[in-house]
């Protein structure tokens, strides 16, 4: 009974406070947003061509990295927050109330566009940039309508698309410049399609099932039955 009261107690602290914390983080989340985004608009980088690494593009870059990854931005996951989210970080999002992005957004997020009823999970990662000799390269990624990013750690790298329809596993690099193939599963290091995949619904986020039942599909070159 003890237990219990305690218990009982505790949840009733718990909902009395919950509009106060609810308010706080509202407050704190928005203060980073405003913050990141300042810093992009007052200093005039913009995160496009190629930069050298030591330059002051980098140090903006590596600003709003900081900034973004103190925002607690996991509670707001998988809902049309994020979405929004997304697109005040400059990300073009076609469809955010048929959207499901539960990733945090890039650094780069304006060199990124979410299709319509995309799903990106937790985990899954959208680099559009690269480092290479020196300079550090800014390319857009796309994900395509209906697409499918399945975390965790799915890296598509920069200048990758995410065709439409298309869907990737788990531990999948798509380098970068990298086009995946429509309504295919892709998956491995690197992207090997899988098999088929179904067309999504109109009305569904993400979509679309393996294609067929006991149908074979080709990987590295080899045929495996599904």
């Amino acid at each position: 009974a003890f237990l219990h009261g305690g218990l009982g107690s505790a949840a009733a602290c718990l909902a009395c406070a919950f509009p106060f914390l609810a308010s706080v983080y509202a407050l704190c989340s928005s203060a980073l947003l405003g913050l990141c985004v300042g810093v992009r608009r007052v200093s005039g980088v913009t995160f496009t061509g190629e930069h050298a690494l030591r330059g002051p593009e980098a140090a903006v870059w590596a600003l709003c990295g900081l900034l973004q990854s103190a925002t607690p931005t996991p509670f707001i996951g998988g809902t049309i927050f994020m979405c929004w989210w997304w697109r005040a970080l400059g990300a073009t999002v076609d469809a955010p109330e048929s959207t499901y992005l539960d990733a945090a957004p890039p650094i780069e997020a304006d060199q990124v566009r979410v299709g319509a009823r995309a799903a990106v999970a937790d985990g899954a990662l959208l680099f559009p940039h690269v480092v290479d000799h020196g300079r550090m390269r800014f390319r857009r990624v796309r994900v395509g309508s209906g697409a499918v990013c399945v975390g965790p750690r799915t890296l598509a790298q920069a200048g990758a698309v995410v065709s439409d329809g298309a869907a990737v596993t788990p531990l999948t690099l798509i380098v970068k410049q990298e086009v995946l193939t429509p309504h295919v599963v892709w998956s491995g290091s690197l992207a090997t399609r899988l098999c088929g995949r179904a067309d999504p619904g109109e009305g569904e986020v993400g979509g679309g099932g393996w294609q067929g039942s006991g149908a074979s599909a080709a990987v590295g070159g080899k045929s495996h039955a599904l």
